[in-house]
């Protein structure tokens, strides 16, 4: 994990940007998930395996906070986290309104919508099969219609609140969404960047490819 008092997280921020400016490489932005540590000090995290992805597919990752400028990036990640803050809905909302993409995972899916959630049973730390919905955005990048994901989740979404629903689980659980006024606005409930397969790549792959637009 990356913390922001870390010296060493700052400078590789900046060094990414340089060089993503040099080979024109997308800039895409993490939102980090805050925490107190054990001296009381205010830590924000990265988890690693998405700025991995990031890096793999073509990006440049930076950690994204409450006040960062998100007129530099050019993609947003908003990973799965224990607590939804007004930050990070203010930070989708950006996304939404200056057609930025946004790729939500797990709990930056669930903020995409107006809290109405649920507790959901047997999806917590699980393998479970998503049937995907034809004639969607993640049927389109998937070119599937039914894949093995994670799970990791004990709340899911109970209204689209105007979003179309591109993936359903066997019990009738929600598992993506995406907006379709915005060339790239994805929520996904599963963890694509903790899996190695064809269809975390096509996703990362497309993401990327839009934020380099």
């Amino acid at each position: 994990m990356l913390r922001k008092n870390n010296f060493w997280v700052i400078f590789f921020c900046f060094f990414n940007i340089l060089i993503g400016v040099i080979y024109i490489k997308p800039i895409i932005g993490v939102v980090e998930w805050p925490y107190n540590d054990i001296d009381g000090d205010n830590i924000y995290e990265i988890n690693r395996e998405i700025i991995n992805k990031i890096v793999e597919y073509g990006g440049i990752p930076i950690g994204i906070f409450p006040s960062s400028d998100l007129s530099i990036v050019d993609g947003i990640i908003k990973p799965g986290a224990y607590k939804i803050y007004e930050s990070d809905r203010n930070i989708y909302n950006y996304c939404v309104e200056n057609d930025i993409p946004y790729l939500g995972i797990c709990c930056g899916m669930q903020l995409m919508t107006n809290n109405s959630f649920k507790k959901v049973m047997n999806h917590k730390n699980s393998f479970h099969y998503v049937n995907i919905e034809k004639n969607t955005l993640l049927h389109d990048i998937l070119n599937t219609d039914r894949i093995m994901v994670n799970s990791k989740h004990n709340y899911c979404i109970t209204n689209l609140d105007g979003f179309i629903p591109c993936a359903y689980a066997d019990d009738g659980v929600i598992e993506a969404i995406y907006k379709k006024d915005n060339k790239f606005i994805l929520g996904v409930q599963w963890h694509p960047e903790l899996e190695n397969n064809e269809f975390s790549s096509k996703i990362f792959t497309k993401f990327i490819e839009n934020a380099k637009k």
